[in-house]
């Protein structure tokens, strides 16, 4: 088995920019690319809801981004739960 699952492709998005409308903006276009991957459609099948589902819950928060070190927190738990589900984010 693969060690896996799935990719989400997001470095490219993100900047060095400590600006905060460029984190809210990398937020906006991370979410979008969270809510169009195979990762979010297999996890809001398996919890029955898009409510439910941990990984549109994190879409959710990159949408209401307020500043570079919120940004930063929403990343850090982005990667915990991709490596819970052994999505690599490249």
């Amino acid at each position: 088995m693969p060690t896996w699952k799935r990719k989400l492709q997001i470095k490219h998005l993100l900047s060095a920019s400590d600006d905060s409308q460029v984190a809210q903006q990398t937020g906006q276009k991370i979410a979008a690319a969270i809510r169009a991957s195979s990762w979010h459609a297999a996890d809001v099948e398996d919890a029955g809801d898009t409510l439910d589902s941990e990984v549109e819950q994190l879409a959710d928060e990159f949408t209401s981004i307020e500043d570079l070190e919120h940004l930063n927190s929403v990343l850090s738990a982005l990667y915990g739960l991709a490596d819970a589900d052994r999505v690599w984010i490249h």
